[in-house]
C-alpha cells in the first residue's frame, strides 16, 4: 500500500516504478463523461507541465494511469436454474411416455422372442433416462443448498468435506455434525442416493402372459316354435320320435350325448344358459301316501307284493310260490299311449287323476311323486383331449309351466285320390279333440320312454341250480340306465328272502341285475336325485338335435391354444415414478429457495473452489497437505472453517480531489474478501454488498 500524502522537492529524483503502482478505489473517484471508466489520470499528473521545476515528461505522465479494482458481482446466472427446471420437466415427460408406452402395449400379441424382448428393453431405457434426470436435478439443488449451509454453520474441515461430498460419496450422509446442524442437506443427499431404487420396479410392469384364444360362435338353443316338439301332441307314443330317442341314447349312455363341436381344436369350453323342462322328484305328502297305501293293498289281492310290513298283510294273504314282490314300477296318466304301464293304471290312482303331469313310483320298501317343472339351466361345455364334459354349474327350478287345449284330429287313411294333374294322394277322415299341451310334455313322454312300466320278481328255476335266476313280468326300459344302481331298487329287501326254489337269493339277483352291482350308475346316490339328474341330462341332450335347437345370438368359446400377450399393471410403475417426482419437486423448491437467499448461482467446481479458498489462514492450516492425499493431518481436522468476508484484509485508497493532493491525506475505506476461513475470523455474508 502506498500513501500520496507529500508534494516532491525539487532537488529529489521521481520514483516512477512507485507511480505505477498507486491503486485507487473506484468509487471515490469521478470519472468524466466520454472517458475510459476502467482508468483515471490525477489532474496533479496531467498533460500540462508539473510545476515547481518537476521533470517528467508526457509519454511518463501517461504511464502513471492507475488501474480500477474490481468487485465480485452478485446476480442469478440463468444456466444452473434453467438447469435444474429442464431436467425436472424432461423427467416428467419421459415417466408420463413410459406410462403411456405400456399402456398402448397392453393387450397386445407379443410376436416373436425378438419383438418380445424390446418393450423390456426400452422399459429400462425409460427408467435409466427417468432417474437421471431426476437426480441431476436434487444433485443440482443440493449444490446450492449446500452454500447457504457453509454460510451459517462453522464446521470441521472433515465435515466440510462431507457435505460436499453427500452426492457422490453415502458414508457422509452418516456424519453426526452434519445431522445436527444440515439435516435438509443430508435428506437431499439421501434423496440422490435412494432415486436409484425407482428404476427397479417400472420395467417389470409390462409382463406376458398366454391367453387361451376365443372365437365368437352361434351356439344352439333349445327352440320350442320347432315343429319336432309337437309331433306327439296327440299322445301316441312313437319310440323313433326325436326326444324319445334322445332320451333312450342319454339314459343308457349314463351321460349328455355328445353336442355338436362349435370350434376345431382338442380343448375348448363354453357356457351356455336356457330355458328347459326338468322334473322334481319328493317323498309323498299325507294324501298321496293315503293313494299309495290303497294301491298297495290293491295289488296284494292280486297276489302281488311291496315289502313294508304296515301294508303286507301277509297273515291273510297266501304269499308263497308265485307270489310277486314288486322291486320297482311307476305309472303316470300323462304316459303316452304305448308307454309301458300306461294301459293299466291301479284304480286308486285312476279315480285321483292328475291335473298337472306327474309320475308315482314304488319300489319295495319306498315311494315318489314327481312332477314336470320349468327351470334355468346354467352348463358349461368343454372338450379336453377330445372328449365333451358336460357340467351343471346351475338348474334352478322355476315352477310349473302353463297348459292349454290344443285341437287334436283322430285321422284314419282313407281312398287314394288322383287329381287332374295327376297327383295321387291319400285322403283322410277323422274326428277332432282337445288336450291340455305343452311343449314341455315331450319330455314327460320321453322319460315315460325309459321309467315306465315295472320289475316284479317271481320265483322259477331252469332245473339245475347252476342256472337260477328270477323272472319278472312287465316292461321296463329302467333295466338299461344306471338307476337300477340305485339304493332303493340295488338293495331290495327281497334279494335276501329265500324259498325253497332259490337258495341263494342275494347271489341270484345280482347275477340277474348286473348293475346293482355298481353303485356308481346312479349319479347323486339317491332314485329320486337319480330320476332329477337323467331328466336334466335328456334336456341338456336336446341341444345336440337341429330339430329341436336354433342357433343364438354370438357367444365366445374359449379354446385350448393360446397366444402371448402383453399385460400392464401400472400400480408399481406410478408409486415409484410418483415417490421420485414427490421427492424432486421438494428438490426443485429447496434449489431454487437456495439461490434466491443465495443472490447468486453458486458452482462446486475446481475454480469455484480454489476462488473460494484464498485466505492465507487455510495455507497455514493445510500446508502439509497440498498433495491432497488422504488422509489430511489432524490439525486442520479440528479447525471449524466457514464461508464469509474474511475481516481485516484489504484497504483501498479513496482521494478526496486532485487539486488537495499536496494539502490533505487519502481517507482509508475497507472492502474484505470473501472466502473460507476459521470462524472468528470470518463475518457474515451479506447479499447485495462489495466484497472483492
Amino acid at each position: 500500500m502506498i500513501e500520496l500524502s507529500r508534494r516532491k522537492p525539487v532537488d529529489e529524483s521521481i520514483d516512477y516504478q512507485a507511480l505505477e503502482d498507486v491503486t485507487f478505489n473506484p468509487e471515490s473517484l469521478s470519472t468524466p463523461v466520454g472517458s475510459d471508466k476502467n482508468s483515471f489520470a490525477p489532474s496533479s499528473l496531467s498533460e500540462k507541465s508539473l510545476t515547481d521545476g518537476d521533470d517528467i515528461s508526457y509519454n511518463q505522465r501517461k504511464s502513471t494511469q492507475i488501474l480500477r479494482p474490481r468487485f465480485a458481482p452478485w446476480g442469478i446466472h440463468w444456466k444452473k436454474p434453467s438447469f435444474i427446471g429442464l431436467m425436472f420437466f424432461v423427467g416428467f415427460v419421459l415417466s408420463l411416455a413410459h406410462h403411456l408406452y405400456y399402456m398402448s402395449l397392453s393387450g397386445v400379441r407379443t410376436g416373436d422372442e425378438k419383438k418380445q424382448a424390446w418393450p423390456t428393453r426400452i422399459g429400462t431405457g425409460f427408467a435409466f433416462l427417468i432417474t437421471s434426470c431426476f437426480k441431476a436435478t436434487t444433485t443440482a439443488a443440493l449444490g446450492q443448498y449446500i452454500w447457504i449451509v457453509v454460510k451459517r454453520q462453522p464446521l470441521s474441515i472433515k465435515n466440510l468435506d462431507r457435505l460436499f461430498a453427500l452426492s457422490t460419496d453415502p458414508i457422509a450422509l452418516f456424519s453426526i455434525e452434519l445431522l445436527k446442524g444440515a439435516k435438509l442437506a443430508v435428506l437431499l443427499g439421501a434423496i440422490t442416493w435412494l432415486l436409484g431404487l425407482a428404476s427397479i420396479a417400472p420395467a417389470a410392469t409390462l409382463t406376458i402372459v398366454a391367453k387361451n384364444i376365443s372365437e365368437e360362435v352361434r351356439l344352439p338353443v333349445l327352440d320350442f316354435s320347432k315343429a319336432s316338439w309337437n309331433n306327439s301332441v296327440d299322445g301316441q307314443y312313437n319310440a323313433v320320435a326325436i326326444t324319445n330317442t334322445i332320451a333312450i341314447n342319454t339314459a343308457s349312455n349314463v351321460n349328455v350325448l355328445g353336442l355338436s363341436r362349435q370350434v376345431s381344436g382338442s380343448e375348448w369350453s363354453y357356457t351356455l344358459q336356457f330355458y328347459g323342462p326338468s322334473i322334481k322328484c319328493n317323498e309323498p305328502n299325507n294324501t298321496q301316501q293315503a293313494i299309495f297305501n290303497n294301491i298297495t293293498k290293491y295289488y296284494e289281492q292280486n297276489n302281488v307284493f311291496t315289502y313294508d310290513d304296515q301294508n303286507d298283510n301277509r297273515t291273510n294273504t297266501t304269499f308263497g310260490v308265485g307270489s310277486g314282490k314288486i322291486v320297482y314300477t311307476s305309472w303316470s296318466t300323462w304316459y303316452a299311449g304305448g308307454t309301458p304301464n300306461a294301459g293299466f293304471i291301479p284304480p286308486p290312482l285312476a279315480l285321483h287323476g292328475s291335473h298337472y303331469p306327474q309320475l308315482w313310483i314304488q319300489t319295495s320298501a319306498s315311494e315318489l311323486v314327481c312332477t314336470a317343472v320349468n327351470a334355468t339351466f346354467d352348463i358349461a361345455v368343454s372338450y379336453i383331449d377330445g372328449v365333451q364334459y358336460v357340467t351343471q354349474q346351475n338348474i334352478e327350478v322355476i315352477g310349473h309351466y302353463d297348459l292349454s287345449y290344443m285341437d287334436v284330429g283322430d285321422i284314419e287313411s282313407g281312398p287314394t285320390v288322383t287329381d287332374s294333374k295327376g297327383v295321387t294322394a291319400t285322403t283322410a277322415t277323422g274326428g277332432s279333440a282337445q288336450v291340455l299341451w305343452n311343449q314341455y310334455i315331450a319330455h314327460m313322454y320321453a322319460l315315460g320312454a325309459i321309467l315306465g312300466g315295472n320289475i316284479t320278481l317271481r320265483d322259477v328255476t331252469l332245473g339245475s341250480s347252476q342256472n337260477e335266476q328270477y323272472s319278472g313280468y312287465g316292461t321296463t326300459n329302467i333295466l338299461g340306465t344306471g338307476l337300477m344302481a340305485c339304493e332303493e331298487i340295488a338293495s331290495t329287501p327281497f334279494k335276501n328272502e329265500s324259498s325253497y326254489l332259490i337258495g341263494n337269493p342275494s347271489s341270484t339277483f345280482t347275477n340277474t341285475f348286473t348293475a346293482t352291482t355298481r353303485p356308481w350308475l346312479c349319479r347323486n346316490q339317491t332314485l329320486a336325485r337319480g330320476i332329477e339328474d337323467l331328466a336334466n341330462n335328456i334336456t341338456i341332450s336336446y341341444l345336440s338335435s337341429p330339430d329341436l335347437t336354433s342357433n343364438s345370438d354370438l357367444q365366445r368359446i374359449f379354446t385350448s391354444n393360446t397366444n402371448n400377450y402383453y399385460v400392464y399393471h401400472p400400480f408399481w410403475l406410478l408409486i415409484s415414478y410418483g415417490l421420485a417426482f414427490l421427492f424432486s419437486i421438494m428438490s426443485v423448491a429447496v434449489g431454487i429457495h437456495a439461490i434466491k437467499s443465495n443472490g447468486v448461482v453458486h458452482s462446486n467446481s475446481f475454480s469455484a473452489i480454489v476462488a473460494t479458498t484464498r485466505n492465507p489462514e487455510l495455507d497455514e492450516i493445510l500446508g502439509r497437505s497440498c498433495l491432497g492425499a488422504e488422509p489430511l493431518r489432524k490439525d486442520p481436522e479440528q479447525y471449524r472453517l466457514k464461508f464469509g468476508p474474511v475481516l481485516d484484509q484489504v484497504i483501498t485508497g479513496n482521494p478526496k480531489s486532485a487539486e488537495e493532493e499536496s494539502e490533505s491525506q487519502w481517507q482509508m475505506e475497507r472492502h474484505s474478501h470473501v472466502a473460507f476461513g476459521i470462524e472468528h475470523n470470518v463475518g457474515q455474508l451479506k447479499r447485495g454488498d462489495l466484497y472483492i
